[in-house]
């Protein structure tokens, strides 16, 4: 592949021309060092990361790093903070270019939201060089903070929610003993005030007795005040005639029953029998005898 014109790409400076202070490794690196590989095919090698297998990609980053440490690449790959967005940007991740339409309010938007991360990520590497220089060479005077600042507040925090966690753990055992002193004063007056706790068949029988009272009660209360009345108040005399008296009512009923049923019966053969003659007299055979025969007289024709 033929390798893309650097002086129509961004500018990465002249060559560095001198081994860096740290130097890279091959395994170790490989993956913090992706975008600087990228950049280096395109520029160099006119390929695209995407193209490469896995030990074409490997044996890239070997030549991108001993070329890295021997200086003889561009100082734009030597920026701590990176290489240059602008030229991450000419660094496309394929070949396709595609053609979605913008407006220039669109591109605009996304001019400034790629500026915003760029500086995002320009202000978090500062911030941890500026802590990492505070740390190597503390003022005169001034005790030496911890190399993150990060990680002493991350610690004190955690400290912090140790002693409350203990605190709140002490807190409910304080609190669950407390409950059970009461349970046990509760206890304690309640047995005083019945005489003790009773176990077993002993307290079995008196939770009976308690039930039984209850129900007795309950019929006794409804029984107060009324009035007792014997056989003879209640059926008129002694037992015996009342018996008497039953049976006999109970087989007028019945018989009564039974006239009823032979009535009716008789209604119904009685309109059966009216029906029959109505027929008759309808055909034409009022006097037709049983068993006797019907004569039919022949058809006059006309």
């Amino acid at each position: 592949t033929k390798s893309p014109d650097k002086s129509r790409l961004y500018p990465l400076g002249p060559l560095r021309g001198s081994p860096p202070d740290v130097s890279l490794d091959e395994e170790a690196d490989y993956f913090e060092y992706h975008s600087h590989l990228r950049l280096y095919l395109y520029r160099e090698k006119g390929a695209y990361f995407e193209d490469l297998t896995a030990e074409e990609a490997r044996s890239a980053f070997s030549k991108f790093v001993r070329q890295y440490n021997e200086g003889s690449i561009e100082e734009g790959y030597y920026d701590p903070k990176g290489p240059p967005a602008p030229a991450l940007e000419q660094c496309k991740r394929t070949r396709h270019a595609w053609g979605f339409k913008t407006n220039e309010m669109d591109k605009k938007h996304l001019e400034l939201l790629r500026e915003g991360v760029r500086k995002q990520t320009e202000y978090s590497v500062s911030g941890q060089e500026a802590s990492s220089a505070a740390a190597a060479h503390p003022r005169p005077g001034v005790a030496a903070r911890p190399t993150s600042s990060l990680a002493a507040s991350n610690a004190a925090a955690s400290t912090t929610t140790g002693e409350n966690r203990r605190k709140s753990k002490e807190e409910i055992m304080a609190g669950r003993v407390q409950n059970k002193r009461l349970r046990e004063h509760v206890r304690t007056t309640h047995d005083e005030l019945t005489g003790g706790r009773k176990e077993g068949h002993e307290r079995q029988r008196e939770k009976r007795q308690e039930l039984a009272t209850k129900i007795h009660g309950a019929a006794r209360d409804r029984e107060a005040g009324a009035v007792e009345l014997d056989d003879a108040a209640l059926y008129g005399d002694d037992g015996r005639s009342s018996f008497q008296n039953a049976l006999a009512r109970q087989k007028q009923r019945e018989s009564k029953r039974k006239e009823q049923t032979a009535a009716r019966l008789t209604e119904l053969q009685q309109k059966e029998k009216d029906k029959q003659a109505a027929m008759l007299q309808m055909l034409g055979l009022t006097g037709l005898q049983p068993g006797q025969k019907i004569t039919i007289a022949p058809r006059k024709d006309t």
